[in-house]
């Protein structure tokens, strides 16, 4: 899985505490922590975060439309639009027909209607990154909340 910094992707492996990621400005993407709407502008300007501490921990994976480059835990917050409503839902509650929120390295927003959903029978390292302001960043293009 990579993660967007100020010098483009890079593997989530590589990065350390210290390191600068880029996440979303505030105006760009709105979040009610309560109950999981959010509202996104027309695209996504990005500014520097600081990566402060890491998790790493062996956890199932699911990915979606057979990308299996860009896993995900059961339990990562990722931005969805389902039933119409744009809502951060678990990996685990995304359903065929959601439509998961892509952001590219220029800040384009776009939707990945989920097609399929397949589960890895083994458990694989999965990285918990607390950043020093934010909770929300971007990896394998996904807009995913910590």
């Amino acid at each position: 899985m990579n993660i967007l910094t100020p010098f483009g992707l890079e593997p989530i492996e590589s990065i350390k505490i210290g390191d600068t990621v880029l996440v979303p400005n505030k105006e760009s993407v709105i979040l009610d922590e309560a109950t999981g709407l959010y509202k996104l502008s027309g695209s996504v300007v990005f500014v520097n975060d600081t990566v402060i501490d890491i998790e790493i921990t062996e956890k199932p994976v699911l990915y979606f439309n057979n990308n299996d480059g860009a896993s995900v835990s059961e339990t990562q917050p990722i931005f969805t639009i389902s039933n119409g409503q744009e809502i951060v839902k678990m990996a685990q509650d995304i359903i065929v027909g959601d439509a998961i929120i892509r952001v590219d390295e220029n800040g384009n927003v776009s939707k990945e209607i989920v097609e399929n959903i397949n589960k890895s029978n083994d458990t694989k390292p999965t990285y918990y990154l607390k950043l020093e302001n934010g909770t929300i960043f971007v990896a394998e293009g996904i807009l995913i909340n910590q």
